[in-house]
């Protein structure tokens, strides 16, 4: 028996990124117009981190079927980037969709937060170094960088009008600096 995600978790799984897929180095659109002016296309998949059954990829028996139909063990991708994680269990772990959805979801709220009219998403360039992902995203003068590290002292070189905030919840820090 399969966890389904619940019609309304899979609305705000996609809702929390603007309908774009998580995985960082993809950030499809995932939801435009039909040409049936009542309806839309959706390529979108309110994807499971943990596995829906005990057959799927991540699957974790510790869980009760309330969390794993849950909005904290979904992720929203496009389809392929769905295949694409439940193909190879050992590169796509828990850990990375983690990190990709609270990116993707920090980068959402930081596009509503700007009042400037720029392109989000192909701004976004991700390196995947041992144990981290830096992301950077220019939406205004903001960048996102999510360490395993503090990356503090490495960051001397911005000018003294540079602003270092870590999330608490994501640990994502960001980074607000004026370059001219």
């Amino acid at each position: 028996m399969r966890d389904e995600f619940p019609q309304a978790v899979k609305e705000v799984l996609a809702k929390r990124v603007a309908f774009r897929c998580s995985n960082p180095n993809c950030r499809k659109l995932t939801i435009g117009p039909r040409t049936d002016v009542t309806k839309d296309i959706n390529i979108g998949v309110a994807a499971h981190i943990t596995a829906a059954s005990p057959e799927g990829p991540r699957y974790s028996p510790s869980m009760s079927p309330q969390e794993r139909k849950s909005v904290d063990n979904g992720i929203w991708l496009c389809q392929n980037c769905a295949k694409l994680v439940d193909s190879d269990e050992t590169r796509y772990t828990i850990e990375l969709l983690r990190k990709w959805k609270a990116l993707s979801e920090e980068a959402t709220l930081l596009s509503v937060e700007s009042n400037e009219d720029k392109k989000q998403d192909e701004d976004i360039s991700v390196i995947d170094s041992p144990g981290s992902i830096i992301t950077k995203n220019q939406i205004g003068d903001n960048i996102l960088i999510s360490p395993t590290v503090d990356l503090r002292p490495q960051l001397h070189f911005f000018e003294s009008e540079t602003q270092i905030q870590q999330d608490q919840v994501t640990g994502l820090y960001r980074i607000s600096c004026h370059v001219s």
